[in-house]
């Protein structure tokens, strides 16, 4: 092909090699492919084929943030940022899917960010752009992808062809591939942008819920323009119930951020059945699902089933992967595998004479929650649990320092569910017991931050709180009501405890 300049059957055939050593989904499979786009991106310089290069660019910065290395996110942004320079092209206007997909490579690099203001903004902009991109002519129902190829000195294709290389309406030589159809890229935005909307205030998780939902509804709904042959059929439901099993797993432990347990559970079992009914066993949905079942059972009081889920092997801080992690499946394990570990130590501190185990515990995650690419979210997690689990260890000023830096890197993140458990720990610890306005003044606050949260067990919380203060500044009354809220509430919130 090279030697009879068959250009269009070279670039069909390289595709096919990306295709089969992402199969691999391994750091050597990733290497290879980012060869062998490499090779494309070369040859689609040298022959001005811009619908190659944006494609490329768009696979290249969909790799880099596979791979999960270390610069993996800039690595990305480079590649999206060349793709977004080649958006105005004569090209692109006939790839409405490229768009849509660029899109979405954007948002998930702002997601992985923690950046939430630059992520609620791109969320914005890409269900407008969906909706304008699912709206072109261009994008044909069924996902298929036609590539426009400079004539150049390559031979056209004169013969009819309805595999990869074709030629047709949009040249003489077309590279045709399969694609996202408008079906699942709306599910697919969907379940993003729901992630997106997660760590907000509860309107927002109202907006993130909904989100879920519509992308549960699409996995369901009836697509009549799926691809006609057997085995592509399989793959698109395959992945459809895959990417559900995720939405699924998010909506989950959002319910469980609410308290809502029941609801939680229903979806728990859920996913157990699909995985009874040839949902295939694969990374990071296995882990997933277990680390949610030892969530939804500490919810409910049942620590000792909670306790046996987060001390499964695949949650062990020592395997090599959470040491260093070499893609992005290896790094989502390793930060569930710190969750679990967290989880496991707020547990082990109900325990007397574990002080040693916790101990230990936190010294071995440490590391891994303050490695480069971490997780900023588990870094603010671990200052607060230092503190609610060795605060008889640590002196008034470490205490203090571990509880600004779980709340300064929780503000910064929005994340309303640790501020609230900082502020509601802080009024706790240095307010409670104290006569005057300011004690008072600080549960109150704490409430207020817990409810704007939107989980109720921390209402209740910081409502017993404040009944204690009252009671200490004479407001025998207030006092009383407030503790009987409290009360009603950690029954509602916690019924495997009452």
């Amino acid at each position: 092909m090279v030697a009879y300049q068959h250009v269009t059957w070279l670039y069909a055939c390289r595709f096919l090699r990306v295709s089969m050593d992402l199969e691999m989904s391994s750091t050597h499979g990733f290497n290879r492919v980012l060869q062998s786009l490499n090779g494309i991106v070369k040859m689609a310089k040298e022959r001005h084929d811009d619908s190659i290069l944006l494609i490329t660019s768009t696979m290249q910065a969909h790799i880099r943030l596979l791979s999960g290395g270390q610069d993996a996110m800039e690595q990305a942004q480079r590649h999206l940022a060349t793709a977004q320079s080649l958006q105005l092209s004569a090209a692109a206007s006939r790839l409405p899917q490229l768009i849509a997909f660029i899109r979405v490579l954007d948002l998930t690099c702002s997601i992985l960010g923690s950046d939430v203001r630059q992520t609620k903004s791109k969320m914005r902009e890409s269900l407008l752009q969906l909706e304008q991109m699912l709206n072109s002519p261009e994008w044909s129902d069924d996902g298929i992808i036609h590539l426009p190829l400079n004539p150049g000195p390559t031979p056209p294709a004169t013969f009819s062809c309805t595999g990869a290389v074709s030629s047709g309406a949009y040249g003489p030589n077309i590279l045709t591939l399969s694609w996202l159809s408008k079906h699942d890229m709306r599910m697919l935005v969907y379940y993003l942008c729901g992630v997106a909307a997660t760590p907000a205030n509860p309107a927002e998780m109202d907006q993130a819920e909904q989100f879920f939902t519509q992308a549960l509804q699409l996995e369901h709904a009836e697509n009549t323009n799926l691809p006609h042959s057997l085995s592509s059929i399989d793959t698109s439901h395959e992945w459809r119930r895959t990417l559900g099993a995720y939405i699924k797993i998010h909506l989950a432990l959002l319910l469980c951020s609410r308290t809502q347990w029941k609801r939680a559970s229903g979806i728990m079992e859920e996913l157990t059945t699909h995985q009874n009914h040839g949902l295939p066993p694969t990374e990071p949905l296995t882990t997933l699902t277990r680390y949610l079942e030892g969530v939804i059972s500490q919810g409910l009081g049942d620590t000792s089933t909670a306790l046996r889920s987060f001390t499964l092997s695949i949650f062990n801080p020592h395997l090599d992967f959470c040491q260093a992690p070499t893609t992005s499946t290896q790094r989502i394990q390793r930060d569930l595998t710190i969750l679990a570990t967290l989880n496991r130590i707020l547990i082990e501190r109900s325990i007397p004479g574990n002080e040693s185990k916790i101990t230990s515990l936190i010294n071995t995650i440490e590391p891994l929650c303050m490695a480069i690419n971490s997780n900023k979210h588990l870094r603010s997690a671990l200052s607060f649990i230092k503190v609610c689990s060795q605060g008889t260890q640590l002196s008034v000023i470490e205490t203090k320092k571990h509880l600004e830096e779980a709340l300064t890197m929780a503000r910064d993140l929005s994340n309303t569910q640790l501020v609230s458990l900082s502020m509601s720990f802080l009024n706790w610890k240095f307010l409670r017991g104290m006569v005057g306005p300011q004690a008072e003044k600080g549960a109150r606050a704490a409430v207020m931050t817990a409810t704007n949260a939107g989980n109720q067990l921390w209402v209740s919380v910081s409502k017993g709180t404040l009944a204690e203060s009252l009671e200490l500044q004479g407001k025998v009354d207030e006092a009383k009501t407030v503790k009987e809220e409290a009360v009603e509430l950690a029954r509602i919130c916690t019924p495997g405890f009452f």
